[in-house]
């Protein structure tokens, strides 16, 4: 199992009691609606939004506007399709689904008409939510390390890359849309040859961070931060990353992720809605000393540069350019809002075809799949991204991206082979390097 583990699960929010604020805001709901929206969906879809959810669901206007990516649909008929549906469930795994005496309440409310509430106050409903999206560290730097489970590998230990404000405290966030901020550390390991074995996600302010990724960095001094214009770095490798919904990393006993490089930089992705924000995200990092036999590293697949008219999907094609044989162990769908269904297909050299990955996409839960497959010489790799609307290719939130971010070994092998250079070759993916999500 590669990716061994839950996924971060947001804490819930503290229900309201008789008489505050957020009573007098869903006090608009039926009881009965407000309840089931308190038990799934508000510690998520809160007043203000976290973990990048798109919209509130607290109040009667807020279910009855049109929803962002359908504007012709109201967004209760969306919360109701999505919790219907098995595929692209909300809330996501592993969070408790609604039970059918729930989904009924909602459908009731629907057909009736979605009438308003009248009569005495909701007594608010506990929220069934558990799970921890974690906590910053106050300095930021690369902390002191702490071995992990000594008993099963006294050789690992772990290093954290946070946000922060210098080493001096957590990063005060402007309130800006789509800012990507780079924060760099020496590597805690010093000139040691590790590897990465295993990561965990730190999420300290879920409603401003969209995505936060660890490359290597040829430069850059330690406890300092800087805008990253484009948040493209091709000359840094791809470490790790975390986007909604992520699941910890666990490598395969026999495998460790590439390490190349003294120097590492943290780039996050902000798209803060209010000022005063701050933010301590990150990665906990655990690394052996104890090389592990195999090398592997974190290659994206897709297409860049396209800008469809409407609902479309575009495809992008990668022909690896080994070594082979080519172990792949598992795969990051990423899309943004809109994208909805993500799928890589091997094609042969012999002319049959074989399924990378075939998943419906939902940005609230980005999971990493296990997908072991071997790649071959003369193989090549077509990856294809389904959007619901006219989609542009960039790095900010309302546009759209198309990646599979797979993992496998030896490191390097998913490069680009014949015909594609530098970072793209007509869009298509396939290369060491990447843009930032």
């Amino acid at each position: 199992m590669a990716t061994a583990g839950t996924q971060a699960v947001p804490t819930a929010s503290a229900p309201a009691t008789a008489g505050t604020a957020a009573e007098t805001a869903t006090a608009s709901l039926p009881c009965d609606v407000n309840n089931v929206l308190q038990q799934h969906c508000t510690s998520c879809h809160d007043t203000m939004p976290k973990f990048t959810a798109p919209m509130p669901l607290v109040t009667w206007n807020d279910l009855m506007a049109p929803s962002k990516s359908m504007p012709s649909t109201p967004v209760y008929k969306l919360v109701l399709d999505r919790v219907k549906n098995v595929q692209r469930p909300m809330p996501p795994q592993p969070m408790e689904a609604l039970k059918g005496d729930e989904i009924a309440k909602l459908e009731s409310w629907i057909s009736g008409g979605q009438p308003k509430h009248s009569g005495p106050a909701c007594t608010p409903s506990a929220s069934t939510h558990t799970g921890d999206a974690g906590s910053g560290s106050d300095t930021g730097a690369a902390s002191d390390p702490a071995v992990v489970d000594p008993s099963a590998d006294p050789d690992v230990q772990c290093y954290k890359f946070t946000a922060n404000n210098g080493g001096m405290g957590k990063y005060s966030v402007p309130a800006t849309p789509d800012l990507y901020q780079c924060f760099y550390f020496d590597a805690p390991w010093g000139n040691d040859k590790v590897q990465a074995v295993a990561a965990n996600f730190i999420v300290d302010n879920a409603s401003a961070v969209h995505h936060y990724i660890l490359y290597t960095s040829p430069s850059g001094t330690p406890n300092t931060s800087a805008a990253c214009p484009s948040g493209a770095h091709p000359d840094g490798q791809f470490v790790v990353g975390w986007a909604p919904g992520a699941n910890p990393v666990r490598m395969p006993k026999d495998v460790g992720l590439e390490l190349p490089g003294p120097k590492y930089l943290l780039e996050t992705h902000y798209n803060a809605p209010s000022a005063g924000m701050t933010d301590a995200s990150g990665i906990e990092l655990c690394v052996t000393r104890k090389l592990r036999p195999q090398s592997a590293a974190t290659h994206p697949l897709g297409h860049e540069g396209f800008n469809t008219t409407g609902p479309a999907d575009v495809s992008g094609t990668c022909r690896p350019k080994g070594p082979f044989p080519v172990q792949v162990l598992f795969s990051v769908p990423h899309m943004h809002l809109k994208g909805t269904h993500l799928k890589t297909i091997i094609r042969r050299a012999n002319g049959q075809t074989d399924m990378l990955i075939d998943k419906p996409f939902d940005f609230m839960n980005q999971l990493a799949y296990d997908t072991p497959i071997t790649i071959n010489e003369g193989d090549t790799l077509e990856t294809t991204c389904t959007y619901n609307a006219s989609a542009q290719f960039g790095t900010g939130t309302n546009q759209e991206m198309c990646y599979n971010f797979v993992t496998a070994y030896p490191a390097g092998a998913l490069s680009g082979g014949p015909g594609y250079t530098g970072l793209s070759n007509n869009g298509n993916i396939c290369v060491k390097g990447l843009f930032g999500l």
